[in-house]
């Protein structure tokens, strides 16, 4: 059905192409300026329009265009990876890491991303594009750090030593970010990987793109299977107080598969609160205020994701988990 369905897709008209290869260049530059999680929802409607209509070639040269615009712009910040890199020199060849990354990174919100969307479903394409994404940045460091003669370790280290000297307030957390930046590169990639997919999906709805969309946020719901993300991450940090010399290692990959499991169930204890606000009859603008406070709270204490986490492991909002999905949809419901 879905393939039927790309094929009946309305071919971009010329001035539609170039109005959206507009928006990927504004995309790029949001991505230098701010963040990718800013500027790869806008760069990604353009992409997946072009791909859904049949302009894909379009969008394999905007995605060029957007990297060439990141390695002139970008200071060899690479701002993907949790802390700028403001100890590296901008020279050659960290703008054309940067041009690189950006690139390889528009083209995984595109034309990637709406593939996956369109073949697997959202969860599927959102896990699909947060991988990319991390791939991508971590051989970027790599190469960074090839090129510094350091190890990837030593030279995120100078980074955070580097940004630690310009403000006292990540100095007292240097230690912290030095052991846990590759969860926090998963975890911000994943905010970012959200947006991408509903934006795709919007995109292929409004190309006749038949796809499984993303869910209404009130039935979302992991795989119960998603719990042995933290059970894994807990016995790894357990595994680290062993007197064995590997014990730093495996307590470190424990914190950051921690990381990563406490952001994949707060989503779904934001679930379970567009649950508890649909019951409540509560208003659109009054939900979003709550989500946001909701946000607040997480960053202080992880109340939304343990209530997310009990919801995987105790079904509170009785959802149906007989293995069934949802059918081919045209579009998001639209629901918050």
């Amino acid at each position: 059905m879905a393939r039927a369905a790309a094929s009946d897709s309305v071919r971009l008209d010329p001035r539609q192409t170039s109005g959206h290869m507009l928006g990927v260049l504004a995309g790029a530059l949001m991505m230098v300026a701010l963040h990718p999680a800013v500027g790869l929802p806008v760069a990604a409607f353009g992409l997946t329009s072009m791909a859904y209509g049949r302009r894909s070639a379009l969008a394999f040269v905007a995605a060029a265009i957007g990297g060439v615009l990141g390695g002139l712009l970008g200071r060899a910040t690479v701002y993907t990876i949790v802390v700028p890199l403001v100890s590296v020199a901008p020279t050659l060849s960290t703008a054309i890491v940067y041009a690189g990354v950006t690139t390889a990174s528009l083209l995984i919100a595109g034309p990637v991303a709406a593939a996956a969307l369109k073949r697997r479903g959202a969860v599927e394409a959102v896990v699909l594009v947060v991988l990319g994404l991390s791939v991508v940045q971590y051989l970027a460091l790599a190469v960074l750090a090839a090129s510094a003669g350091q190890a990837i370790g030593e030279f995120v280290g100078a980074a955070v030593a580097a940004m630690a000297a310009q403000m006292a307030s990540v100095a007292e957390m240097q230690e912290a970010i030095i052991e846990a930046w590759p969860g926090l590169m998963v975890a911000m990639n994943m905010f970012a990987a959200v947006p991408v997919v509903a934006v795709a999906s919007r995109s292929a709805s409004r190309r006749g793109v038949s796809v499984r969309g993303v869910p209404a946020l009130v039935t979302f719901d992991l795989d119960p299977r998603f719990a042995v993300l933290p059970i894994a991450a807990i016995a790894l940090i357990a595994a680290g107080r062993l007197p064995i010399e590997a014990a730093p290692s495996l307590a470190a990959a424990g914190t950051n598969l921690l990381i990563v499991a406490r952001w994949v169930f707060f989503v779904q204890g934001i679930a379970v609160f567009a649950g508890l606000y649909e019951r409540a009859g509560l208003s659109r603008g009054v939900r979003r205020m709550g989500y946001v406070v909701l946000g607040i709270t997480e960053a202080l204490l992880p109340l939304v994701s343990l209530t997310g986490l009990a919801d995987v492991w105790l079904n509170v909002r009785r959802l149906p988990r007989d293995g069934a999905r949802p059918g081919v949809v045209e579009a998001p419901s639209g629901r918050d």
